[in-house]
């Protein structure tokens, strides 16, 4: 029983980490029973990111070890194909897009873009937004959980409807 449990967290951590909570919550609704410890799980883990992401825009300094790496990766496996750049580009684009309309709505444009769970949106890009404008960071917390529960509720709903539904299908299929 616990070991099923400490599979089915590291799954939903490594799949957060490297989707979003676009892939972790279905397959945090696929895995538990009911849809509210979905939530709760994709909840806790984009709040435990947001002080990590704070850090990384206060103190960039600190990190120029990891870009530098990344630089010498990069030339090393020689990462710098024509349709991988345009990707960045069009994604930079579409970030940077989503930031200035975002930027308009102030407050409520950080709670916007953290409960976006496409690219472009999330808990990054929200916490950018609100280090942009000078949010308090007591505040600014406050906005990213509420965009976070707003998406992580919208989400699991919507696909704890759609888990229900085929379930439903399936019966009537094997009892018809």
């Amino acid at each position: 029983m616990i070991q099923k449990f400490i599979l089915k967290t590291l799954t939903l951590i490594i799949t957060h980490i490297i989707a979003s909570r676009l892939i972790s919550i279905p397959i945090a609704v696929a895995m538990f029973v009911k849809w509210y410890i979905a939530v709760l799980f994709i909840f806790a883990m984009d709040i435990v990111q947001v002080p990590i992401f704070y850090y990384i825009y206060e103190r960039p300094q600190k990190i120029r070890f990891i870009t530098a790496r990344l630089r010498l990766w990069r030339k090393r496996w020689n990462l710098r194909g024509y349709k991988k750049q345009r990707i960045i580009r069009e994604d930079r684009n579409l970030q940077a897009m989503v930031l200035k309309r975002a930027q308009k709505f102030g407050q409520w444009g950080v709670v916007l873009v953290s409960a976006m769970p496409s690219l472009g949106g999330g808990m990054w890009t929200g916490v950018l937004l609100a280090h942009l404008l000078k949010i308090d960071k007591k505040h600014s917390y406050l906005l990213l959980a509420t965009g976070s529960l707003i998406s992580c509720l919208v989400l699991a709903l919507g696909f704890g409807g759609i888990k229900t539904i085929i379930i439903h299908l399936l019966k009537l299929i094997t009892a018809g």
